[in-house]
């Protein structure tokens, strides 16, 4: 626990600043793991409904140098990757099954 008291009020800021980072983040994860579970169903159609707003959340937690853009970019494109393939095994198996 700090003495001085410049310290004490950079603990109370550090404690604001790390709540308020964390609620990003965890927006970021719970969107991530909504669409992780409709990958895993192969279930493209709601998972391409989610993307916007996961973007969108990766890219607010940017602007506020949450996230770094490099990281950020990664991400987005990791997840539309993964979207985009179970799109088009389901088109296939389709056009397959004809």
């Amino acid at each position: 626990m700090p003495n001085i008291t410049s310290a004490k009020k950079h603990l109370r800021q550090t404690k604001k600043r790390t709540a308020h980072n964390r609620r990003y983040k965890n927006r970021i994860k719970n969107l991530s793991k909504i669409i992780n579970g409709f990958i895993q169903e192969n279930n493209a159609q709601k998972a391409k409904e989610q993307l916007p707003m996961l973007f969108k959340a990766i890219d607010k937690a940017t602007k506020r140098n949450i996230l770094h853009k490099n990281t950020a970019a990664r991400r987005k494109s990791l997840v539309a990757r993964r979207v985009n393939h179970i799109e088009s095994t389901a088109k296939e198996n389709s056009s397959q099954a004809k």
